[in-house]
């Protein structure tokens, strides 16, 4: 008995040009603080707001010096923007510990 792949030969559901993908957001604020901007189509000032939309949700907060990540978690069924810690070598991402700990 033959295996078959996994893949699915079917067309796109949506064409590439409608699919727009923002993985991470850059910005000089801080979040979930929101800022003013000129809008690009209108030329007129808007307010971008920076508020948790989905898990997983990425910003990259970058100002004079500080350059930062931000991830959006889930705590309580409540969505949050939490900072990213930086770190050299391996954890378990079970416990958040050194492996062996």
């Amino acid at each position: 008995m033959a295996i078959n792949s996994g893949r699915i030969a079917a067309g796109p559901t949506k064409t590439r040009v409608a699919a727009k993908t923002n993985c991470v957001s850059i910005t000089n604020t801080t979040p979930p603080n929101s800022y003013p901007r000129v809008s690009p189509e209108t030329g007129s000032l808007e307010t971008i707001d920076q508020s948790p939309q989905r898990e997983g949700q990425v910003l990259c907060y970058n100002a004079q010096n500080d350059t930062a990540l931000y991830v959006v978690v889930d705590i309580g069924g409540t969505l949050t923007w939490k900072r990213c810690a930086a770190i050299t070598g391996y954890i378990d991402s079970t416990t958040g510990k050194p492996f062996g700990l």
